[in-house]
């Protein structure tokens, strides 16, 4: 009401509306992994929303590291805003090797790198290296602290060495001789004779050893001694003659030999 000097009175009113500003809550800054993207929504639709990407649209869906902000306007120029960091982080490279062929005598140690990150192999393992000696697909996961993920696997193939086996340690006597023999054809074979054949042919007393090798390099070996015993010594005398109703008693000497003498007899003497 407004009176003037004189009592005159005028009047007049209005009804004043206060509006709720638009609310926009992105959350806290986040981190996501190279190759996904987050959806960030500005929520109450039908309003105006400006970011600061140049797009209008209630949600946007960025994939890179940076600061990204919306502000929201109503009808009558209320307005809510926020903004938020995105770190886009790298996943972790992971290469553990290229698939490989063994010999069953050795093994491979695979190594997932990114130390001080989590391991999950395919064989249950959780460290950084395993050590595997058997053909298969082996795998590993590796995590870092924002939850991303490497990977990589390989095929491991164990290939058995060639089987070799000379027998048992032996005897032969002198003026024989003894065939050793690898059984394993168009393969290299090495002995320590410096021979370079699959079979050899032993006369004297030593060890005798060999290695095959395969075309992949896969080695088998196997040993054995042979000695060369000397001939026993028989020494019956000269021919003779006796007369009849006499004796002669032979002696083959060698006590504790075996004996076959020409009339059946099996003692050391007769």
């Amino acid at each position: 009401e407004v009176r003037d000097n004189t009592g005159c009175l005028g009047s007049d009113s209005m009804l004043l509306t206060v509006n709720s500003m638009p609310i926009v809550n992105f959350g806290n800054d986040t981190t996501i992994c190279i190759g996904e993207s987050l959806i960030l929504n500005a929520f109450n639709s039908g309003l105006n929303y400006t970011w600061n990407t140049g797009e209008k649209s209630q949600t946007i869906n960025p994939s890179l590291t940076g600061i990204y902000g919306v502000a929201v306007r109503d009808n009558i120029g209320c307005s809510g805003s926020d903004s938020l960091m995105i770190k886009v982080n790298q996943l972790p490279f992971v290469k553990i090797r290229n698939d490989t062929s063994i010999c069953e005598v050795d093994n491979v140690k695979l190594n997932a790198l990114n130390p001080g990150l989590s391991f999950k192999w395919n064989t249950n393992e959780t460290t950084q290296t395993i050590t595997i000696n058997k053909t298969g697909i082996y795998g590993v996961e590796v995590r870092d602290n924002a939850g991303c993920l490497g990977s990589d696997s390989m095929l491991l193939t164990v290939n058995p060495v060639p089987l070799v086996d000379l027998g048992n340690d032996t005897s032969i006597c002198i003026g024989e001789s003894l065939i050793l023999n690898t059984f394993n054809p168009g393969l290299n074979s090495s002995w320590n004779t410096g021979e370079t054949t699959q079979t050899i042919n032993t006369l004297s007393t030593g060890v005798y050893g060999v290695e095959v090798r395969d075309n992949l390099g896969c080695i088998g070996s196997d040993s054995l001694i042979l000695t060369v015993n000397q001939l026993p010594v028989v020494n019956l005398g000269n021919d003779t003659s006796i007369c009849m109703y006499q004796t002669l008693i032979l002696d083959a000497e060698n006590p504790r030999f075996n004996y076959i003498w020409s009339n059946g007899s099996t003692t050391n003497k007769i």
